[in-house]
């Protein structure tokens, strides 16, 4: 059996080692969901995604090659989580 591995793109460029960037890291995914859910894939931009997360699109190219990094990291992060009650995604605390 072999296992496929995620195109370099997909991944992360950098992990958030420190409090202060996990913190920019979780407000960049946060952002992405929260456009994804109320613009749907159309609104779905960096330039949205770094602006909702109070980010420069600098800062996200830091932490995300493409937001098909951001939606990697969105959907297969294990510290994201659906509420089953309000269907809201956010950050398992």
């Amino acid at each position: 059996m072999t296992t496929s591995v995620p195109p370099k793109a997909m991944n992360p460029r950098k992990t958030a080692r420190q409090g202060r960037s996990a913190a920019t890291v979780d407000a960049i995914v946060e952002a992405a969901a929260r456009i994804l859910e109320a613009a749907g894939p159309s609104g779905y931009t960096t330039n949205a995604i770094a602006q909702r997360a109070g980010v420069s699109v600098g800062s996200l190219y830091q932490y995300f090659p493409n937001k098909d990094a951001i939606t990697r990291a969105l959907i297969c992060g294990s510290a994201w989580k659906r509420d089953p009650g309000s269907g809201v995604i956010g950050v398992e605390k």
